[in-house]
């Protein structure tokens, strides 16, 4: 290894070395000892090379045993040597590769400096040892590295990097990421740095590790120093020679505010930010490109939480991008970012239609304006909605600014905007015309649509055209000193029909127009002033026919045009004749007036009339004769035979007062057929005036009726009134024969099905079967009792309830009725008629529809099929109570009381001992008579249907028999023990749901005086055995409530409800002039014909018996009562009640009138009367009869509006007589009307009549007692 031997041998020696040191650890002494032996060969080129490698295997090698002066001398010899592969491969040795550095911490940071300046010297790119350099740089610890060295390693990588980006950027990106991890960038170097990092961000490639090292930049201290750069970069971005790096920069700061790698540590608001945006994106499209991209992500993820400075700040930014986008030339690259700016306003968009934008609406759609041509649609359409509801009256010259709206927006392109603009006059018109109707016709309604036939878009078109006729159907005529604005918009009409017509081609709008025109005529015709009627048919109607037939123009469109303005012209006619016929309505009520045009006039007017009727397709509805009739002609003439009737029927209702004709009659009887109400409540009114000319058209009418099968409650409530009513006039049923009662029950019958109609039309359709059952000749009722039932239970429920259970019903005759107990006996050889109907089914056990609406409307069918049944076996209803009590109770003892309920009628039992004995010489006559005095009680006062009515009461006054009844045997007396008699009286009570009957029968007991008597009366028979033998099938059900208070309860508040229907009806006179509520009710007297109209209502009644609650003396003297078979009217007359001087507002007569339901209203004054002026809070209906002539009344009903719906007569025309009988049948059918609606007010059980209120009744007894077998 000497100098002295050959350089052949030393390099053989020195390969030989290098293979032991891979095997051998050698002494530090033995290390040194080579090293100075042989590096001599350093300085010699032959020898450099080998001995280099020597010292890197010694440094790889051995370097556990390589002592600090050798490393240092190790050390000293690379950096002599410079940069070369040897010496960068020796000192990666000899560092581990930058691990141990011991020896020459400081002193190898010079010499990586010079290294790396070597290899990232621009002017020698693509240095072959850069990127071993670079990796040795970043294993070193930088903890070393001075403020001066750190400097200039980051200003030569960053020079590098901002040079060109190549294979050596990520390497420079590393030993940037250790100099922030494990040094200190100085602020002088921050900027080089930052500007390094944004170059890079914008690679794909590189660009994450990029944004890895700017993250970590901005998470150091030095983080809000950065970011700060960073904005000032953006803001300055023009003066940036590459747009690249500031799309870096806007990268780098958007990502971490509000990116999904967002720094938390920044607490910088967005507001703070898009100032510096929007000023970057003047220099370059590629940096409003990633600012677009930037923003995109703020709003979609953070939109719902942004305040209103942030969406100031946005909305400036996009208003700023649009105006540098309408500057930027056109090129692919202006329509990406228009596209992206769309998007963006379309998120800002979605966020104000869901209520999550807190910005200025104004300033979005101010943005959406400015952009309008490019933007969608709905967008615009956004648009104009939130222009139009910014702008209102309130506004300066805010119809010039509509005006300017619609019309800047009907030159866009796009069919939905035009259509969306041309809606807005539409609005505008609809909202503001009763205000501004003028203004607006004239500002924007004429000046915007005046050139509608220059449209081309169809659709729009007609959609102006349909403006014009809904603001001419809408507006108002023409008023002195005013502009006719209904004739300006007939002529634009006229202009755009005039173009149509001389063109070759007709557009699809002309049909449209024509159809419009006809339509605004027949429903303006009865306002039209004579100037815009004469323009409408010579400018619109008159020319187009003329030119139409003068070019023979017979092409399809031609044809139906012209049928259409033929057919309007003609349709002219009826306006004018349902106009006279209104008229000609109210002035048949003035017979007077009438009269003066005398009976000639008068038949003319009849005959008019008639004919009108006669031939109404001739007159009304004859069309072109070139149209053939079809199905929708036919239809046409069934809607207009409609219209005549209800016109024509009410006139010819009140023509009949004068001029009793048969051949009114048959055309109001032919018109019921139209299915329309008032030919019903026309022929109502004729049964009431003229019966004799109704009575050869009754079965028409009848089937006419049958025929209808009416759905809606109001036509059946017609129905049930007419069928009513005519039940009270003797002439129109005297002649009725068996197929005419059952075409009654025919009519009624579908009215009762429960599922279809309301509670009121259900009670009334019961009330009228009963009411016309009691008016069936006696040899009819067997049969028609059947019938009634099979009908009523085909309509009650949704299906059919067979009858097998009648039998033997033909062999029945007479009148049969429930009499007595033996109802419930046995059944007699030849079955009565209330036998019979008992036995029917009950209908208690019907289908449950799953719903409690559905089994509430069961049970209520089965209540009211079982009232009209109980009411077939008895044919009325009792008014009055019939108990009978046995003379001196007081001085009597009960010995036993029991209570049955058998199928809806309770029968007590009750015995009695009489403890005054019989004595023989008191028994001297041969039969006991009993004197019966009837003595009423006063009524309580009544509310409402079910309030207390007390009982009348029969007092028996016995006389002393002398002698024994003729049941018992006369004996002689012993001496020495007298016999002495004691009476037992047997008191049976029957309460069923239509009234309550009592017996009283008296045995005879004999027993010795110095006897016991209780002894005796042990064999007294129980009366179980009468009950169980008179029901006879096991039905009957014992009260075994030992509250006897409970019970007595139950049958006193049963008692209490009347089974026949007793209403009391108010009566008024209201003299002339006055107005006042006390005024009326101090009248004592009234007209001589009011007098006389009071005693048509009924029959005159003493007070005595206390009707209606009124006291003798206090009250007057007598009132009026009217009774039927099923009801009661007691009428409270306030001229019959005295007037008091201590009550001026006559609360006592005020105390009865206003607290019933209806009224009679009796009015002299000459004004109309108000309902409510008789104050009271139960006050719903008041009958209004108006006296027209010396013998004619006018009945008007005034309701409340919760029962008006119920009443189909509201208005009546009638002759003094008929007026009182028809008045009794409002008063009946207001009264049903009232209970029915309070019940569904209270939430109660369906209300049908007060029989099944007792019915209920006597049900809720029976809940107290166990069946007996």
């Amino acid at each position: 290894m000497s100098k002295d031997s050959s350089l052949k041998t030393r390099l053989k020696l020195l390969e030989q070395l290098a293979l032991v040191m891979q095997y051998r650890q050698l002494q530090v002494n033995t290390l040194e000892a080579i090293y100075h032996e042989t590096k001599d060969l350093l300085l010699v080129d032959e020898g450099k090379d080998a001995e280099v490698r020597l010292l890197i295997a010694i440094a790889d090698r051995q370097s556990e045993q390589i002592g600090l002066p050798l490393r240092d001398s190790f050390f000293c010899d690379i950096r002599q040597m410079g940069l070369s592969d040897l010496s960068l491969e020796w000192l990666v040795a000899l560092t581990k590769n930058g691990e141990d550095i011991s020896g020459y911490e400081y002193d190898i940071v010079d010499l990586i400096l010079d290294w790396l300046s070597e290899v990232l010297d621009i002017r020698k790119l693509d240095h072959r040892l850069a990127i071993r350099v670079l990796q040795l740089a970043q294993q070193m610890n930088t903890g070393f590295l001075r403020e001066k060295a750190l400097d200039e390693i980051v200003h030569k990588m960053s020079v590098r990097i901002c040079y060109k980006v190549d294979h050596l950027t990520y390497e420079c990106l590393l030993l940037l990421d250790a100099i922030l991890k494990y040094g200190h960038v100085p602020d002088s170097k921050l900027i080089p740095l930052i500007t390094t990092l944004c170059t890079v961000i914008p690679f794909n490639r590189l660009g994450l590790t990029a944004w890895g090292l700017m993250k970590d930049l901005l998470r150091s201290s030095c983080g809000y120093n950065t970011l700060r750069l960073l904005l000032q970069m953006i803001t300055c971005a023009k003066n940036c020679p590459k747009p690249k790096v500031i799309v870096g920069a806007v990268t780098a700061v958007t990502l971490s505010l509000w990116g999904n790698q967002r720094i938390d540590t920044l607490r910088i608001h967005p507001s703070g930010v898009l100032p510096a945006l929007a000023s970057g994106m003047e220099a370059d499209p590629i940096i409003m490109r990633e600012v677009f991209i930037s923003l995109k992500r703020l709003l979609s993820k953070y939109g719902k939480e942004l305040q209103q400075l942030t969406w100031h700040c946005v909305m400036q930014l996009l208003n700023k991008a649009a105006d540098l986008l309408n500057n930027m030339p056109f090129s692919d690259n202006r329509k990406n970012l228009y596209q992206q700016l769309h998007k963006l306003i379309k998120i800002i968009e979605e966020l104000y239609r869901e209520g999550e934008f807190s910005g200025s609406p104004e300033a979005v759609f101010d943005l959406i304006e400015r952009c309008t041509f490019e933007r969608p649609p709905e967008s615009v359409v956004a648009l104009i909605d939130y222009r139009i509801m910014c702008i209102s009256p309130l506004t300066h010259r805010w119809l010039n600014i509509l005006a300017d709206l619609v019309q800047r927006y009907l030159r866009n392109e796009c069919s939905i905007v035009r259509e969306k603009a041309v809606s807005v006059i539409h609005y505008i018109f609809i909202k503001y015309h009763h205000m501004f109707e003028i203004e607006i016709i004239s500002n924007l309604v004429i000046p915007i649509l005046y050139k509608v036939y220059d449209e081309k878009d169809m659709t729009v078109q007609n959609q102006m055209i349909n403006i014009l006729f809904d603001v001419a159907k809408t507006m108002r005529l023409l008023v002195s000193g005013e502009t006719d604005l209904f004739a300006s918009i007939i002529s634009i009409i006229r202009t755009f029909l005039d173009i149509e017509f001389h063109r070759e081609e007709c557009s699809e709008n002309l049909e449209i127009v024509i159809g419009g025109v006809c339509q605004m005529l027949h429903e303006r015709f009865a306002h039209l002033k004579f100037v815009h009627l004469d323009l409408i048919i010579n400018s619109i109607f008159y020319d187009p026919l003329k030119i139409y037939y003068t070019n023979e123009n017979v092409c399809k469109i031609g044809v139906e045009i012209r049928q259409q303005l033929i057919a309007a012209l003609l349709s002219i006619l009826f306006p004018i004749i349902r106009g006279i016929l209104r008229r000609l309505c109210r002035l048949f009520e003035f017979k007077d007036f009438i009269f003066s045009a005398g009976e000639v006039r008068m038949k003319k007017m009849k005959d008019a009339l008639l004919n009108l009727f006669e031939k109404r397709a001739v007159l009304l509805w004859e069309n072109d004769v070139d149209v053939k009739v079809d199905a929708s002609r036919k239809a046409d003439d069934r809607r207009n035979d409609v219209e005549l009737a209800i016109h024509l029927c009410p006139v010819l209702s009140r023509l009949i007062n004068y001029l009793k004709d048969e051949n009114i009659c048959k055309i109001l009887v032919e018109c019921v057929g139209a299915g329309v109400q008032q030919p019903i409540v026309a022929c109502s009114l004729a049964i009431q005036i003229v019966p004799d000319c109704m009575v050869p058209l009754a079965r028409q009418l009848m089937n006419h009726l049958t025929k209808l099968q009416p759905t809606s409650a109001k036509l059946s409530i017609s129905i049930l009134e007419l069928v009513s009513d005519s039940s009270y006039v003797r002439e129109f049923y005297q002649f009725f024969q068996m197929q005419d009662f059952e075409t009654i029950v025919d009519i009624l019958a579908p009215c009762t099905n429960v599922h279809r109609f309301n509670t009121y039309i259900i009670a009334v359709a019961f009330r009228t079967l009963m009411r016309w059952y009691v008016l069936i000749p006696e040899n009819y009722r067997l049969r028609m009792a059947e019938y009634i039932i099979n009908r009523v239970d085909l309509h009650l429920l949704s299906h059919i309830i067979p009858l097998n259970d009648l039998v033997q019903l033909a062999n029945l005759e007479g009148r049969s009725s429930v009499s007595s107990i033996s109802t419930f006996g046995s059944q007699p050889d030849s079955p009565s008629l209330s036998s019979v109907l008992h036995t029917l089914p009950s209908n208690r056990n019907s289908n449950y529809y799953g719903t409690v609406e559905a089994s509430q409307r069961e049970s209520l069918a089965e209540e009211a099929r079982q009232a009209l049944l109980t009411f077939m076996q008895r044919c009325k209803s009792d008014s009055v109570d019939k108990t009978i009590h046995p003379a001196d109770l007081t001085e009597m003892t009960e010995y036993r009381t029991e209570h049955w309920v058998i199928n809806d009628t309770i029968i007590s039992l009750s015995v009695y001992l009489d403890n005054k004995p019989w004595k023989e010489s008191d028994s001297s006559e041969s039969e006991r008579n009993i004197q019966l005095n009837e003595e009423f009680t006063a009524e309580g006062r009544r509310r409402h249907q079910s309030a207390v009515q007390r009982p009348e009461k029969y007092v028996v006054k016995p006389l002393c028999p002398t002698t024994l009844d003729d049941s018992f045997t006369m004996k002689r007396q012993a001496p020495k023990r007298q016999i002495q008699t004691l009476a037992v009286w047997t008191q049976l009570t029957i309460r069923h749901i239509y009234g309550k009957h009592s017996w009283l029968m008296r045995g005879l007991i004999e027993t010795l005086e110095d006897f016991n008597a209780s002894a005796q009366l042990l064999n007294i028979e129980d009366s179980s055995e009468l009950i169980m033998h008179l029901c006879r099938g096991g039905n009957a059900v014992k009260i075994t409530s030992t509250d006897k208070a409970k019970i007595s309860r139950s049958l006193r508040n049963l008692d209490r409800i009347f089974a026949l229907e007793v209403h009391c009806v108010g009566i008024v006179y209201i003299a002339p002039g006055q107005t006042k509520e006390s005024e009326i009710l101090s009248n004592l007297y009234g007209s001589e014909r009011y007098s006389s109209f009071i005693r048509m209502l009924g029959e005159p009644i003493s007070l005595e018996i206390h009707p209606g609650g009124l006291v003798p003396e206090i009250h007057g003297n007598f009132t009026y009562r009217y009774t039927d078979a099923l009801s009661q009217l007691i009428f409270h007359i306030a001229t019959l009640m005295p007037r008091r001087e201590d009550d001026p507002q006559c609360n006592q007569k005020k105390k009865f009138i206003g607290n019933d339901y209806v009224s009679i209203i009796y009015n002299d004054s000459g004004k109309s009367y108000e309902l409510g002026t008789i104050s009271g809070k139960f006050a719903y209906v008041a009958l209004e009869v108006v006296p027209l002539d010396e013998s004619h009344m006018q009945i008007v009903i005034h309701t409340r509006q919760e029962i008006a719906s119920w009443l189909s007569i509201t208005r009546a025309f009638l002759p003094d007589e008929q007026a009182a009988n028809f008045l009794k049948c409002l008063i009946l059918r207001s009264q049903l009307s009232v209970n029915v609606w309070r019940r569904e007010d209270e939430n109660g059980p369906p209300y049908i009549g007060l029989p099944v209120e007792r019915m209920r009744a006597i049900r809720n007894f029976a809940t107290m007692g166990t069946k007996q077998i």
